[in-house]
């Protein structure tokens, strides 16, 4: 580049007045110095980092891998390398990148001499929590993502701070790798986040998008449909098959509770068994011990359905069977704790 050429007499030939124009904002600049500094400390660049120095820049490889590049930034100067060869040829026997390595020990060597430098942000800058998905502010649901925590964290201008919290995640439980119903056991649930995209797209052939295997499952509208309209691929998650009709009750005329349905079955049967256990307790022989007791008073067990009536046993006789669950003892059975009198 140059401003002025003069000629052997030292009259002006040419005067090239530099002209500049702003390429990009001071905010822009900012961000892209953020960027490209993040490159060299946690990514690709690694090996471009000197000591004590600001370094920023980015990596680059063809298609066809026959080139590598390596374009860094300093607080001093800025520098690019290519390396390849003339005739194009495949550099996928290096295993690293050699314009990286070339770029850092000429920076290097370029450097001495100069005092450690950063790179000074005009923007003033607010540290922000957001959502991988959709940028958004995160909240809990972002970190409790099926694949792992989806939050990230950034500098960001003051006005460029997003305003809204996250609604691309959606809370579900999964029983297995399926989305629970109501019939699905509570044992074994797990909750997690799945993202909350209903996709869309107005194609004849079915294509792949990259995250809608972590999808909540969801259906298109009919208008959708008659509109061409299909969902991409892969598949969603698919909510549960295994469980499609509640649990049966365990074989206890009484599980969970005393039943309160008089036309039940359940309450039919109860009292069946209840009758028959009635006449044992009363008919039993008495001793001449017990001859001159007094008769057992007869307790009522509440119940909306029945008026069976059962002996309340006198203190240290057999207890009467808990019309509960049928144990020896009323005072063993944990339903009945309403109804436990002392033995």
């Amino acid at each position: 580049m140059y401003t002025k050429v003069y000629d052997a007499d030292g009259k002006l030939l040419i005067d090239n007045e530099p002209v500049t124009t702003v390429a990009m904002s001071t905010k822009t600049r900012d961000y892209m110095i953020q960027l490209l500094t993040g490159v060299v400390a946690n990514g690709t660049g690694r090996k471009a980092a000197i000591s004590g120095m600001d370094v920023g820049g980015k990596t680059g490889t063809t298609s066809a891998d026959n080139d590598r590049w390596f374009a860094g930034i300093t607080p001093y100067y800025v520098g690019v390398v290519w390396f390849g060869f003339d005739q194009p040829q495949s550099l996928q026997k290096f295993s690293t990148n050699p314009a990286l390595e070339l770029w850092t020990r000429v920076m290097t060597s370029t450097l001495e001499g100069y005092e450690n430098a950063k790179f000074t942000l005009s923007t003033e800058m607010n540290k922000v929590s957001y959502c991988l998905d959709c940028g958004r502010l995160a909240t809990d649901l972002c970190s409790n993502d099926i694949r792992g925590s989806r939050v990230a964290t950034a500098y960001v201008a003051v006005e460029d701070v997003p305003k809204r919290n996250c609604d691309c995640h959606i809370s579900v439980q999964l029983c297995g790798n399926a989305v629970a119903n109501s019939f699905c056991p509570e044992e074994g649930l797990r909750t997690v986040s799945l993202l909350n995209y209903k996709r869309a797209f107005p194609s004849s052939k079915v294509f792949n998008v990259g995250d809608q295997s972590q999808c909540a499952p969801y259906e298109l509208t009919e208008d959708q449909i008659a509109q061409g309209y299909i969902k991409p691929g892969p598949d969603t998650y698919q909510v549960c098959t295994v469980h499609t009709e509640p649990a049966p009750e365990p074989d206890n005329p009484f599980w969970p509770f005393w039943p309160t349905d008089p036309m039940s079955p359940r309450t039919r049967r109860a009292d069946t068994i209840l009758t028959r256990m009635r006449p044992a307790v009363r008919t039993k022989r008495k001793t001449p011990e017990r001859a001159t007791r007094s008769k057992p008073a007869a307790a009522t067990i509440p119940s909306a359905t029945s008026s069976t009536t059962f002996l309340t046993p006198d203190p240290g006789t057999a207890a009467a069977a808990c019309p509960f669950c049928l144990f020896d003892a009323r005072t063993l059975c944990v339903r009945a704790s309403a109804y436990r009198k002392p033995i």
